[in-house]
């Protein structure tokens, strides 16, 4: 067997002491966790397990269109994920395929073009789009369920300016309400760039410096990957928004609508 799966089976097996711990303050305490705790840590590891074996034959991929299309997937189950938490939003699912697909799509070429990825170092070009899509998805959801709880917020003062006949968008950026999303959605990562080599140490960073990487090498690539993560997420919230601003606005009525899955 490999050196290299040996020493992993060994660091594992020491570390279910650890485990053991766990399930002894489980039973000592009458938390009725332990079934949980073996149940969650043998399906963890299956799917690890299942993801390392695709993982090999994804890695082995190279060229525009298999990479792009691995992305591509990773991009429609995000979507799939805002879609259900934000589905009293007209058309959201729509909305957000093309918020996030535009800026993963957008960032992953340029950085591919101006040779800072490479389509031939699959193992790199693929965690890091799957960042990328990642970050993006979580910054969307967070501007985007603000965007909306503001405007919820704020229902009767926009219905009034709207039968007044202000429009839409004046009545939208005077509140604010744009500014405030994007601020909320970028916030925690915002912190996380600011907290770095402090507060934690981010995981790719982590691996890197295990696999031996120079250290000054991997703060700079981490550092760049915060602000790929950053960028594609403001981008596909910026989209996001921009796209349901008159999407929310029932026209006929001239009230607002789809905010609130009480209606």
């Amino acid at each position: 067997m490999d050196a290299e799966i040996l020493r992993a089976l060994y660091q594992f097996t020491g570390s279910l002491a650890i485990l053991g711990a766990i399930l002894g303050i489980n039973y000592y305490k009458k938390m009725g966790m332990g079934k949980d705790l073996i149940v969650a840590t043998l399906r963890g590891l299956t799917q690890l397990l299942i993801l390392s074996s695709i993982l090999l034959l994804v890695f082995t991929q190279k060229g525009i269109i298999p990479l792009y299309g691995i992305l591509s997937i990773m991009i429609f189950f995000a979507v799939q994920t805002i879609a259900k938490r934000l589905d009293s939003l007209p058309d959201i699912f729509k909305v957000e395929l093309v918020s996030i697909a535009i800026s993963v799509y957008l960032i992953m070429t340029t950085m591919t073009i101006l040779g800072v990825l490479s389509l031939e170092d699959a193992p790199i070009w693929i965690p890091i789009g799957g960042m990328v899509v990642g970050n993006s998805m979580n910054i969307t959801y967070l501007s985007t369920e603000r965007f909306r709880s503001e405007l919820e917020k704020s229902r009767q003062s926009v219905t009034t300016a709207l039968n007044l006949g202000i429009s839409p968008n004046f009545i939208i950026d005077k509140l604010g309400t744009v500014s405030t999303a994007l601020r909320v959605g970028i916030t925690p990562s915002t912190n996380n760039l600011r907290t770095l080599g402090i507060v934690f140490i981010p995981g790719l960073m982590t691996g890197l410096l295990i696999g031996g990487y120079n250290p000054l090498a991997a703060a700079l690539l981490q550092v760049m990957i915060f602000f790929l993560l950053i960028g594609g997420g403001l981008i596909s919230s910026l989209i996001s928004i921009t796209l349901l601003k008159n999407r929310v606005i029932d026209n006929e009525t001239m009230t607002l609508n789809y905010l609130s899955k009480e209606q």
